[in-house]
């Protein structure tokens, strides 16, 4: 750690500035942040360093895997002769074929506990973050909401729950119904489309039917 007494009170402001962190009071309590400041440094860099190796194996196993797969030899067969077979002639199809559209895949239903346990992990990673490079008015401030979660729980409409992805029943019904209204005229209109298009030739139709006689007698 950091011999920070021999330095000056001007010399420590910079290194809190500098972290991001409040310069007020005395030099020792200029001294006593940076000294924490580098304890959750040292603490982070440490739970760093045990997933890297872990995420390393991860990999090493995959390769391994892969190769292990590679290495089995694939033993062919003689092939048999195959009587040939008359294929008939398909039709194209006139009218292509629109694909139909998927409802939107319904998120994972969560309960009031998970979503308490999902923001109480959210809000601590947060506090990790704002000790490290925030102010401690941003430590405080999320420090007291994590208390009033962990002692009364999420409210459905709350902000951190809607960060969280969290869905009342009302607004998975409106989602719902979105959709559905959205598809409708969708259909609706690609129905206008095609009965636009029939009018359009149906009418060109008769017309050349219509003058195509005339023309006739007219060449004759």
């Amino acid at each position: 750690m950091a011999n920070y007494s021999s330095q000056t009170v001007a010399q420590l402001k910079e290194l809190l500035k500098a972290r991001g962190l409040t310069v007020n009071g005395v030099k020792a309590d200029l001294i006593a942040r940076l000294e924490e400041s580098d304890k959750i440094d040292a603490e982070l860099d440490e739970q760093e360093a045990q997933e890297e190796p872990a995420e390393a194996g991860q990999e090493v196993k995959k390769v391994e895997k892969v190769e292990t797969v590679e290495a089995v030899k694939v033993v062919e067969l003689p092939a048999q002769p195959v009587e040939p077979v008359a294929v008939q002639p398909v039709k194209p199809a006139t009218t292509p074929i629109q694909p139909e559209e998927q409802a939107p895949p319904a998120a994972p239903a969560l309960t009031l506990d998970q979503l308490k346990d999902a923001a109480v992990k959210s809000l601590e990673q947060k506090i990790t973050r704002a000790q490290r490079f925030n102010s401690e008015e941003d430590v405080k401030s999320l420090e007291t909401t994590l208390k009033r979660i962990q002692k009364f729980g999420v409210s459905p409409e709350s902000a951190i729950a809607r960060e969280l992805g969290y869905k009342t029943e009302a607004q998975k019904k409106k989602e719902e119904h979105d959709w559905k209204k959205k598809e409708a005229e969708r259909k609706t209109r690609e129905y206008q489309q095609s009965r636009s298009k029939n009018n359009r030739l149906h009418g060109h139709r008769r017309q050349r039917e219509r003058y195509t006689p005339y023309a006739r007698e007219r060449t004759n």
